[in-house]
């Protein structure tokens, strides 16, 4: 098949209705289990042999036109007694959480907050935050989900960017907020204690005293703010429509400067059907480990909007950090649980944990290491659990959702298989050229969890969502892949991460994975250093198990791991560095921009000093 027959076909595949399309796709899935006979053309998005990991139902849903909150309502409203939310011991049940989110959309409409206003929000996983996402959906105003660690000159640029009257920022950021707010539009910050919805116990013990708080012209507490609702009898609640924004978040900025992702009702409910649509193991109150942050893709949708409205029972932990890991998988046993690689790190070898009830364990947000894989599966099965851990992909712009790995479908190295109602494909990159089954170029998604753009940003837009020559959008991913003839989906690395080294390129990541093999290297990171010679050489940073090693000895060892691993001799490093620890984004995945930046000046020094 050339060119233009692909493409003649394509769009002959685009203009089927919506019925013909599902059966088009059950067709397809009983060609790829063996059932039925056709002719297969070698290109993904043609032949999606991934649908037979999906039963015919997990296929032929519909995804709903409505709400964030619609959606919420709609699939708890007769199950009131059920737990939403446990937050430091306090259980609250969604009929609790509901009268919530009544009050905080009449405080909302009390101090003028109308559809299409944008309120930007500074804060980590509270119920109060939950119900203020909710409260702003049903009037049809937009949460702009800020990462509250931002200085406060860049806080001022994001409160511009969207001409913000109000915010919601937890205490611990009162002072850059107020620091931020000079020529900005600013009204009004509402301002919320991190543990006002713990039990009493706790409140005493922290000594909270919410009068205490303090106000200005500009702060106006949590329960004040409330309090102000009180007087709106009734209001008119926003009703759906196509493509209407809900939230912002902001990409995060790994290799190149954050930019605020406008995602729709329509991308959330999306993220939420994906998700109830694949063989992983979902039930109703499952007890959720929330470890993510709300003002991430992953965070917001997956984190906060998919369990509240599966009913699962979500136990926030506001302030994670890596090291406590361990401790909270003992305290709450999780069924369910997400996060990225790192965060499950610290479980590997864990001894003291049975995971017979675990259901499931998600990572995401870059592509998972082989040595890591294998390591957490083997923990995982020595110590009861009866799962493999699920590996994702996708990115901001995609809502977070794009493939996912389970039990009955996974392939060691690969980051699963797409999602059902989501297609992935290798092009030759810089084009829409789509390539065949193992051919490496730009993986790119279509999804019906693709953004509506970047805030303000049309410019930027156009580089990531592209029309190709079938009139169908794509996200370009920016990392380089390939689709096997099962559906797997891998990837190689980031094409911002690839060194070009005198013309040759190099994949970080298979670097990376052959020094993980050896046993005594904890976690490594592979970036390119600035070189007179070569313009760029790959430089590897080790976190090391046992620091009282011969560094020259282990050094030559790591060689012997990359040549072993039929990497070429233009893939080794040509320095080694020694960590104590990695630089983190606010996404949890190591930061290869700061990584870069230290190996940079290093070598500059160095070469002063020569």
């Amino acid at each position: 098949m050339n060119k233009d027959e692909l493409i003649n076909l394509k769009k002959k595949i685009s203009k089927l209705n919506t019925e013909e399309k599902k059966e088009r796709d059950i067709y397809l899935r009983e060609m790829a289990l063996g059932n039925e006979k056709g002719e297969k053309t070698g290109y993904p998005s043609i032949d999606k042999p991934w649908l037979k990991y999906y039963t015919k139902e997990q296929i032929n849903y519909d995804i709903p036109n409505c709400t964030c909150y619609e959606l919420l309502y709609k699939n708890n409203f007769d199950r009131l007694n059920d737990i939403a939310i446990n937050y430091f011991g306090n259980e609250i049940t969604y009929k609790k959480l509901f009268d919530d989110i009544e009050k905080t959309t009449k405080a909302f409409i009390s101090i003028g907050v109308k559809k299409g206003e944008i309120v930007s929000f500074l804060a980590i996983d509270t119920p109060e935050i939950i119900s203020a996402f909710y409260a702003l959906n049903r009037i049809g105003a937009i949460s702009n989900m800020i990462d509250p660690r931002s200085n406060s000159k860049a806080l001022k640029n994001y409160f511009n960017e969207v001409n913000s009257n109000y915010i919601i920022a937890l205490s611990n950021f009162r002072d850059k907020v107020l620091e931020a707010i000079p020529n900005t539009n600013v009204k009004k910050i509402i301002e919320i204690n991190a543990i006002s919805s713990a039990p009493l116990q706790l409140k005493l013990l922290a000594k909270l005293k919410e009068e205490s708080y303090i106000e200005n012209e500009f702060i106006i507490t949590w329960k004040k703010f409330i309090e102000q609702g009180k007087n709106i009898k009734d209001f008119v609640e926003f009703k759906y429509e196509k493509e209407y924004p809900a939230s912002i978040v902001h990409t995060g900025g790994t290799t190149g400067t954050p930019k605020g992702v406008v995602l729709s009702n329509d991308n959330f409910t999306a993220v939420v059907y994906e998700t109830m649509n694949t063989p992983l193991p979902l039930k109703r109150q499952n007890n959720f480990l929330n470890i993510t942050v709300p003002f991430v893709a992953f965070g917001l949708g997956l984190g906060m909007h998919v369990p509240m409205c599966l009913g699962w029972k979500s136990t926030l932990i506001p302030n994670y950090s890596i090291d406590q890991m361990t401790k909270l998988m003992k305290k709450h046993k999780p069924q369910l649980v997400m996060g990225t690689q790192t965060y499950f790190e610290p479980l590997i070898d864990y001894k003291e944990y049975d995971f017979s009830n675990t259901k499931a364990m998600l990572t995401g947000g870059m592509p998972t290491k082989e040595e890591f894989e294998e390591k957490i599966n083997a923990t995982i099965k020595k110590n009861g659990g009866k799962f493999e851990i699920s590996k994702g992909y996708s990115m901001t712009e995609a809502s977070s959702m794009g493939t996912c790995s389970y039990n009955n479908a996974n392939k060691i190295g690969s980051n699963g298989v797409p999602l059902s109602k989501t297609i992935v494909a290798a092009f030759k990159i810089n084009s829409d050229e789509e390539l065949k089954f193992n051919e490496i170029g730009e993986i790119c998604l279509k999804t019906p969890t693709m953004m509506l753009g970047y805030y303000g940003n049309e410019e930027e837009t156009k580089k990531i969502i592209k029309i190709h020559s079938d009139g169908e959008k794509w996200i370009h991913t920016g990392d380089i892949g390939y689709v096997d003839e099962d559906g797997f989906v891998y990837i190689k690395d980031r094409i911002k991460r690839m060194i070009i080294k005198s013309g040759f390129k190099i994949f970080p990541a298979e670097i990376e994975n052959a020094i993980l093999k050896h046993k005594n290297i904890k976690s490594c990171s592979v970036v390119g250093m600035d070189d007179e010679q070569d313009d760029k050489v790959p430089v590897a940073f080790l976190i090391l198990k046992d620091e009282n090693v011969d560094i020259n000895e282990l050094k030559s060892e790591l060689k012997e791991f990359i040549e072993k691993d039929g990497l070429p001799v233009y893939y080794e490093p040509k320095e080694f560095f020694i960590e104590k620890d990695f630089p983190i984004t606010n996404v949890g995945k190591i930061d290869y921009r700061e990584l870069t930046r230290k190996a940079n000046e290093i070598n500059k020094t160095e070469n002063n000093n020569n």
